[in-house]
């Protein structure tokens, strides 16, 4: 039987078989030029049917006459003869049409077009800088499609109502999309199979339903073909992304205009997160300006069915010109609020220009990551063509009561505010295994998920949300690394999410209570305890971040967490599919056991030295006097005083032999500002192949630094957990965190960008670097005798041996990875 719910029924209460013992009597037709998208729902359609029955429906093009019953997926020409006609819709949807001979599965649909302009094609790309009138970049001139899926030949982002009708009549018999991939999917068993003649319609609450996880999309047919069954798309296209970084992708073009970006200081330019561009926009430029009108009014010619387009800031937090600050921030207004402020007059002069060539387009406020309200909106003035997009973040992290009412608040505001003539598109990050050394907790948030949809939909028309592939969230490299990632542990939250954006009023009790059931079998009752006590763990009104005496999670925690997981699966028979998901749960969550004993710190006692803030950052080692060298410095070394550490062999945990340490010893100091609270780390590495370093990488945050000379220096403290710094022999850094509450902040952990600054000096025999680390986020409490911080210098010596043959030192050896934070040094400073 179909719903009842919201579905809305003739009285009639024939029905219409479409299987009988077990014997197809019905054929499923859909039109030979039906689009892509509805060709894959009628092959679900006849896939499942036959998997629930084992009746194969034929798959034909045009109804047969021998055959009594027809299922029509999608409108066509043999629909229109039967004098089907959609119902309106406002917002994405399905209708199922039901009547004694035949059923219709449609719903509205958006199909969205090939890109015109390939960037892997050289002519077309000179055909787009023709277009443009200028070398720019490709990565968000599109139709809003996403990416497209070869597989599947569809494209993500593809909202087909067809596909959303078939789904939605296999759940009414009891198929369930739990999880992609193997053993993903419920099927129940019936040889009788049949239709309620009548008629049921409906709308989902959000309009935008769009995962991504990155360029796994292009190849995954069984993950993008399960989150289509969940009924996921978008309803009205939009460019949302950081599109500006487009407009200065070629070095041609930033040499051409240098007026257009951004500077840290005179001379010196804000450099772009990862290099993906040429730099940081300024955003007050006219000329700067007037291309971004250019290229969103160029968009919108070449796909005309777009609603709204952003010109969003270059990844990587909010920096911008020191001129601009000057203006922006004065008479003491911080530098978020003055940001904002900056930002409204940018999207201002674009939306009123844009408003002149396109009235009917929308412009998306994009003030990258910062809830500050600008001060200096005109109530009169405001474009009615801009729109407001939802607050961005995590939602996981909204479990907190003060987050969540800021979230609120922050919404109310910018309604009353902005008076937004549209609803915008969230942002969401679902990172929160997004790399394999996050940590795994189990992150269930159900109710207050729901919360935040019933929330939501006064504020918002959808949301995009970001998920980890596997290639990021298990370090996976092969193909199995072109999936969703941590599949055992993310699929349900991923479940309840559709579900909620179709109806965020549903019975989330009744939901669940059904999944317990049918994912769990004979441990049901065990597995539905374990998840509400993850959530109640989980939603404890206690920080993110978990350190050995402080945070969410307590060490006794864990323990109960695999207690209850291992009598879980005592419930069920080894080899069944219910044994290995609480197995494939276990193996997941398996680095909590290390969570705890990591944060009891077995390292030596490193003491920090306080250095004046008046210190330059220059390169200049003996600004750290006391008239010591650094123990078993070549003799040849000046004087440059104690408190230096000589970095171990980092497999063997030994001290390099004299011969050793005057070829490739590396030795630190180890120092700290604290009135700033800077860590600065001055270290010397001898070198005696200075011609063969590898120093490939320039731009900040490039991952390509793991291939160079380098130093990596780790943090952690009683309060954050923790902070990774690399620099190589070119003074590129490289810094990430795994806090989740930082995370939280920041969206993805190589976005934490707390300033770092670096001075490398090369010599015929040895490199030297002088870092500085801003510690502010690393919270309050030590770094002391009574709250040490966790340390680790690391020194990777590439130069002459090659990545595969690298040589690794360091303050705190491991014999393995240098992140093992139960033997990282334990950092003091004298009170």
């Amino acid at each position: 039987v179909l719903f009842s719910g919201s579905s809305l029924w003739a009285s009639d209460v024939r029905e219409l078989f479409i299987v009988r013992d077990g014997q197809p009597t019905a054929e499923i037709v859909v039109a030979t030029d039906a689009r892509e998208g509805v060709k894959r729902a009628a092959e679900d359609l006849q896939f499942y049917l036959e998997k629930i029955s084992g009746a194969a429906l034929p798959l034909v093009n045009a109804p047969s006459k021998e055959v009594p019953y027809q299922l029509y997926v999608g409108e066509n020409e043999f629909t229109k003869a039967l004098g089907y006609t959609l119902p309106e819709f406002h917002n994405s949807g399905y209708d199922i049409l039901v009547t004694d001979h035949y059923a219709v599965f449609a719903g509205p649909s958006t199909y969205y077009p090939a890109p015109k302009f390939n960037a892997r094609d050289p002519e077309s790309v000179e055909a787009f800088h023709k277009l443009m009138g200028y070398k720019c970049g490709l990565d968000f001139f599109d139709s809003g499609s996403g990416l497209f899926n070869e597989p599947l030949k569809i494209f993500c982002n593809d909202d087909v109502g067809a596909w959303h009708a078939v789904s939605a009549f296999l759940e009414s018999l009891g198929v369930r999309f739990y999880a992609p991939y193997e053993n993903g999917t419920i099927l129940p068993e019936m040889k009788n199979v049949s239709l309620k003649v009548g008629r049921t319609t409906r709308e989902a609450a959000y309009g935008h339903r769009e995962w991504t996880y990155y360029n796994a999309m292009r190849s995954d047919k069984d993950g993008v073909a399960w989150l289509k069954r969940l009924k996921c798309g978008n309803r009205a296209g939009i460019v949302y992304n950081h599109t500006t970084r487009d407009i200065l992708k070629a070095p041609e073009t930033a040499q051409a205009h240098p007026e257009w970006l951004a500077e840290e200081k005179p001379g010196k330019k804000l450099e772009a997160h990862g290099g993906q561009c040429q730099g940081i926009p300024r955003y007050t430029d006219p000329g700067f300006q007037q291309a971004c009108v250019d290229w969103a009014r160029k968009l919108l010619d070449t796909y005309p069915q777009l609603r709204a387009v952003t010109l969003g800031a270059p990844d990587g937090g909010n920096p911008y010109d020191w001129r601009d600050k000057l203006k922006y921030e004065a008479n003491g207004v911080t530098a978020q609020q003055g940001y904002a402020n900056m930002m409204w007059d940018f999207h201002c002069a674009i939306a009123r220009e844009l408003k002149k060539s396109h009235p009917d387009k929308g412009l998306i406020w994009w003030c990258q990551y910062n809830n500050a309200i600008p001060t200096n909106i005109d109530p009169e003035s405001i474009p009615d063509n801009l729109i407001f997009p939802g607050s961005f973040g995590g939602p996981h992290n909204l479990v907190l009561d003060t987050a969540f009412r800021e979230f609120r608040e922050y919404n109310e505001k910018c309604a009353e505010v902005f008076q937004p003539k549209m609803k915008g598109t969230a942002w969401e990050w679902w990172l929160a295994y997004s790399s394999p050394t996050a940590p795994r907790y189990p992150i269930f948030f159900g109710k207050r998920l729901q919360e935040l949809r019933q929330f939501n939909r006064g504020y918002s028309d959808g949301v995009f949300m970001e998920v980890p592939p596997a290639y990021l969230s298990n370090g996976v490299k092969d193909k199995e690394g072109m999936k969703i990632g941590e599949v055992p542990i993310s699929h349900l939250m991923m479940y309840v999410n559709m579900k909620l954006l179709w109806d965020p009023d549903l019975d989330l009790d009744a939901l669940l209570n059904e999944y317990y059931k049918n994912w769990y079998g004979p441990a049901e009752k065990e597995m539905k305890a374990f998840h509400e006590f993850a959530e109640q763990v989980w939603c404890r009104q206690e920080s993110r971040s978990v350190t050995e005496n402080t945070g969410f999670l307590k060490e006794e925690d864990v323990d109960q967490y695999f207690t209850m997981l291992a009598e879980a699966k005592k419930k069920t028979l080894p080899g069944t599919v219910y044994h290995e998901r609480i197995e494939a749960m276990e193996k997941s969550y398996e680095p909590l056991k290390a969570l705890f004993p990591s944060l009891k710190r077995e390292g030596a006692l490193v003491r920090a030295y306080p250095v004046p803030e008046t210190f330059p950052l220059d390169g200049d080692m003996r600004k750290y006097p006391r008239n010591e060298q650094p123990p078993g410095a070549p003799e040849r070394y000046p004087p440059v005083g104690f408190g230096w550490h000589q970095l171990l062999d980092h497999g063997d945990g030994k001290a390099l032999s004299e011969a050793e340490r005057k070829k490739v010893g590396t030795y630190v100091s180890v120092n700290f500002q604290p009135q700033s609270r800077t860590l600065c780390i001055a270290a010397v590495c001898y070198e005696p192949e200075m011609t063969s370093l590898a120093a490939s990488t320039t731009a900040h945050d490039d991952p390509g630094i793991f291939y160079d000379d380098v130093l990596e220096i780790y943090l952690d403290s009683p309060q954050r957990s923790f902070f990774k710094v690399v620099v190589n022999t070119n003074g590129a850094i490289y810094d990430e965190t795994q806090d989740v509450s930082i995370i939280a902040r920041d969206s993805l952990p190589i976005l934490w960008n707390p300033g770092v600054k670096a001075i490398v000096k090369k010599y015929d025999d040895r490199w030297e670097a002088e870092i500085r680390i801003p510690c502010a986020d690393l919270g309050v409490l030590g770094p002391t005798a009574q709250y040490p911080w966790g340390l680790q210098i690391g020194r990777t010596r590439i130069a002459s041996l090659g990545v595969d043959k690298q040589k690794c030192y360091s303050l705190a050896p491991t014999g393995g990875p240098y992140r093992v934070l139960s033997k990282w040094a334990r950092m003091w400073l004298r009170d």
